[in-house]
């Protein structure tokens, strides 16, 4: 009887690669509320048979990774009144938004609704001038963020 010889080419177990932690500044330029009112085509989903979509649009210029520095970006961040409610759900959660670089860079970011009076009076004000975001590193064009805040400064060494 043969006796079997050990694989040797059996694929060893890698482990996840570390995800680095990226910051991406955005100075602010430009910025526009907008609102949509009318007849919804979901009254299951939305309870109803209006429905509202507020948005807050922020155009500007990447200050931070150096090499996207320059680039203009369009944010859009949406509110939502789930997300005022901090507990529930048992779902995990990957990201709050994602950025799309290939061509045009462009994010979409979820944000709490009650958030939404605040940072618009910031805005008014001219108080807020950059949006950071923590996210991935950029992969195949696409970049998920973990977080982002408002900020009236910004340090170029927190960036780097």
């Amino acid at each position: 009887m043969k006796e079997k010889k050990p694989r040797t080419n059996r694929p060893t177990l890698r482990k996840r690669p570390f995800k680095e932690e990226v910051k991406y500044v955005v100075k602010i330029q430009d910025w526009d509320w907008g609102f949509w009112f009318g007849i919804t085509n979901a009254p299951h989903l939305s309870g109803g048979h209006y429905d509202d979509y507020r948005h807050l649009e922020i155009t500007g210029t990447f200050v931070a990774p150096h090499k996207y520095a320059g680039r203009t970006v369009e944010l859009a961040f949406l509110p939502d009144r789930r997300l005022n409610n901090q507990g529930g759900g048992t779902y995990h959660i990957g990201s709050i938004g994602h950025l799309t670089l290939p061509r045009s860079a462009r994010a979409i970011c979820s944000m709490p609704f009650d958030s939404l009076p605040a940072v618009l009076q910031m805005l008014i004000a001219e108080r807020f001038r950059f949006v950071v975001f923590s996210g991935s590193a950029a992969r195949y064009g696409q970049v998920d963020f973990r977080s982002f805040r408002f900020a009236t400064t910004f340090d170029p060494q927190e960036g780097a």
